[in-house]
């Protein structure tokens, strides 16, 4: 498991634990298990973690690429499955109409962007056009996907910890959602039920059966039990 270190700030702490614990994010490499929180992500890893998130590790890993949505990204890259599948949602988009830019450091309003996607945000056309980042800015506040940030996010490069952060609640507070035509409005979900499709459900839930309680854990591996 990747290690924490004290240089992060304690307001990540939770968000960068669930994250490699769950095994949606890892270290720099196989012989380097270390977050680095002040690093930076690739568009490239970006892809890779909303694929994760959005169809947990084993159906990520499961992603094939037989043709490429852009002339940057080969079909054999490790990537291109996830950049692909991200592309075929309409979660990510080029920075051209023909290149991604895989390598490209990734931004603050482009994270914030793919993650609202991935819970079903932009199906009203508000992320696109010369307003998108305005409009991923109150998005993104209103729907609480930056709450614990120290920093605000914007169009330069967003720090790992800020990343993980943003990808935590995402995870866990923020509510899949569907568009409808009929209320040009997202919904939620109906007096309680949840859809066919997740909407009303987080992407902890849907994905990865989690659930958020607080609490003193007395019943765990270091108490003799099999699991925590």
């Amino acid at each position: 498991m990747p290690l924490i270190p004290l240089s992060a700030g304690a307001a990540y702490v939770e968000a960068v634990g669930v994250l490699t614990g769950l095994g949606v994010v890892e270290g720099m490499s196989d012989t380097t298990p270390v977050i680095s929180p002040q690093s930076t992500y690739t568009r490239a890893q970006a892809a890779k973690i909303i694929a994760v998130l959005l169809l947990g590790n084993e159906g990520a890993e499961a992603l094939k690429c037989v043709e490429a949505p852009f002339d940057d990204v080969q079909p054999n890259q490790w990537f291109a499955g996830y950049v692909a599948y991200c592309a075929e949602k309409g979660i990510i988009d080029g920075m051209t109409a023909t290149t991604f830019e895989p390598d490209g450091t990734l931004t603050g309003y482009q994270w914030a962007k793919m993650l609202l996607a991935a819970v079903g945000f932009g199906k009203n056309g508000e992320f696109v056009g010369g307003t998108w980042s305005l409009n991923t800015a109150t998005v993104g506040t209103q729907s609480g996907l930056f709450t614990g940030d120290l920093d605000a996010a914007d169009h330069t490069p967003i720090r790992r910890e800020q990343a993980m952060l943003f990808a935590f609640n995402a995870l866990t507070k923020l509510r899949q959602v569907t568009y409808s035509a009929n209320s040009n409005n997202y919904v939620y979900g109906i007096k309680g039920y949840f859809f066919a499709d997740n909407t009303g459900l987080t992407l902890g839930q849907s994905t990865f059966n989690l659930n958020s309680v607080e609490g003193v854990i007395t019943d765990n591996e270091g108490m003799g039990a099999s699991a925590t």
